[in-house]
Parts: C-alpha cells; structure tokens; sequence
C-alpha cells in the first residue's frame, strides 16, 4: 500500500462553522508552480499519493484538502458515512479560506487548480468568484453534472424534491448505503478498469476504516442539482477568465459528459480533451490511459512557459 509521499505536512484547519477540515502540503522547487489539489466525492489525501508523487517529480509545490464530511475532517452527521451538506456554498467558502489562508501566505509565483470530478465542480464555482487567487486549472472529469440516463432526470428532482419536503435531507438518497462488501468489488464498478489501483484504494479504506463513506445524502444531491444550474448559465460562465483544460473520459457513467461539452463551449479560455477508453477516475487509470492525462497536463504548462 502506498505512503504518503516524502516531505509531507498534515494539520486542521478550522471553517468559519467550526467544521475541522484536514489539509496537507508538500514542498517544490522555487520557481515552479504551486498545485492545488482538490478530490473528488467521497475521496480522500491518500487516495492521490500517486498523484502527488507525479507532481513531485514535476518539482511542483502541492496543497490539499479533504472536504467537510468526508476524508479525516469532521463529519456532520451521526451516521458518519453520509456524505452530506445543505449547499455547495458551504464548499466554495472551505476552499476561498484554503487558498487565502492556508496556500496564498506560504507560497510565491503561480497558483493553478487541479481537480477531480467534484472537485472540479467546486473549482469552476471558485473561479467564477475568486478568480484572481489562482492562475489557471486542468479538470479531471469535472462534475459539471452528476450522469443521469436520458429521460430521468425530472424524475430524479422530483424525487429529491419530495424528501426533502418530507424532512429527509439527511437521509441516504433512495438506493446509496453505508460502505460494505460490495464496495470494494472490482467487478462492474465505475470508477476505473485498473485493478491493481482499486485494491490500492480499498486497502487504505480497509487501514484506516475512518476514511470509508457510503453514499450522499438527499440534502447533498439536492445541493448539487442547485449548483449544476449555475454551471449551465452562460453568462455565469463567461465571467471565467484564466485558462482551463478539461480531461473527458469517454466511458464515464458518474457525470456527464453532455454537460462538460456545454460548459467547455461557453468558458472563453476552455480546451476539451478526450481518453477514449477512461472511466470515471483517470488518475487511478490503467497506466496507458493515465498517461495520457499527464500529456495534457504537461502542454497546459508547456504553452505557459
């Protein structure tokens, strides 16, 4: 199982609610770019070790989070396993005091965002009103919106409507449930066709059972159907100035790919790049289609050189 890379600093910082998020950093060489690094739903800092280490050897500075209610920071619910908050502002407040508290302060020189799935979302939503703290990002299979079947998407607000109205916000979303056996089952799962890199993420849940979460809550979905209206408003979008790429996976049923097409067409600065073959998570990809995120990566900077 892999550690966590050399030169690491862990420490909490405290939200504005009193919400303990836990943060890390690791160091790189002057003059290089400082990485933001923001997980996805229900991710956690181990998970991207590997990641880090990548950065490493591209001799970049990297900062991260574990968002509120998953992760090592403070979970709100009596069910810990619940992923859950009332609105996504509540994220994008988390990050704006990271960056301007945490990240700003202890670096100089260029700040980009790089960002998986959820992540992403809150990113897009971050430069939309704190542009100017970060110079760019690249996105991996951002969740501009969470992957619905055509046809069902009505349904799914309205059934998120209905809980809510019946006070169950902070009940699991009809068909989510805690972490069990059939989590850790590689077999028809979404995220990646990397067996090796699924196990990896398991054994750490499987070492530290506190870093497991089972699925959203109702308040949770419908905070994300709320925050994906704005990422469809053209004018919203335009207002995102600094230069961001997009990494598509084109066998990805956990968001959807239709609503990153529409976004990257309407953030001025945007580049759409697709990896056939790739689920959902490309940083835990077999190494032939993570290779090809890195080679994206690596021209956004070399076009900035």
């Amino acid at each position: 199982m892999r550690t966590s890379p050399p030169g690491s600093e862990y420490a909490f910082m405290e939200a504005a609610d009193g919400t303990r998020l836990r943060v890390a950093c690791w160091p790189g060489a002057e003059g290089k770019p400082t990485i933001i690094l923001l997980p996805g739903f229900r991710e956690y800092i181990e998970k991207h070790f590997e990641t880090i280490e990548d950065l490493q050897k591209r001799s970049m500075a990297v900062y991260t989070i574990d968002w509120r209610s998953q992760g090592l920071s403070d979970r709100p619910l009596d069910n810990p396993q619940k992923v859950h908050v009332e609105d996504f502002d509540q994220y994008i407040a988390d990050l704006h005091q990271f960056i301007s508290t945490v990240v700003i302060p202890d670096t100089e020189g260029e700040r980009y965002i790089l960002a998986h799935s959820m992540g992403g979302h809150i990113a897009l939503r971050y430069l939309h009103d704190h542009q100017f703290d970060v110079d760019g990002a690249v996105l991996s299979a951002p969740m501009v919106e969470i992957y619905t079947p055509t046809g069902f998407r009505w349904l799914a607000r309205l059934l998120v409507k209905t809980l809510k109205a019946m006070g169950l916000s902070k009940a699991y979303f009809p068909g989510r449930r805690d972490y069990g056996p059939k989590s850790s089952r590689f077999e028809g799962n979404k995220l990646t066709s990397d067996e090796a890199r699924f196990a990896e993420d398991h054994d750490q849940q499987a070492a530290n059972k506190t870093l497991r979460t089972g699925g959203p809550s109702v308040g949770w979905v419908a905070a994300a159907l709320r925050s994906s209206r704005r990422l469809k408003d053209e004018r919203y979008l335009k207002a995102i100035s600094v230069p961001i790429y997009i990494a598509q996976c084109m066998e990805d049923r956990m968001v959807s790919n239709r609503a990153q097409d529409l976004l990257s067409s309407r953030i001025n600065r945007s580049q759409l790049f697709h990896i056939d073959g790739a689920k959902h998570e490309i940083l835990r990809e077999r190494d032939e289609l993570r290779d090809q995120f890195w080679d994206i990566f690596d021209h956004y900077f070399e076009v900035r050189s």
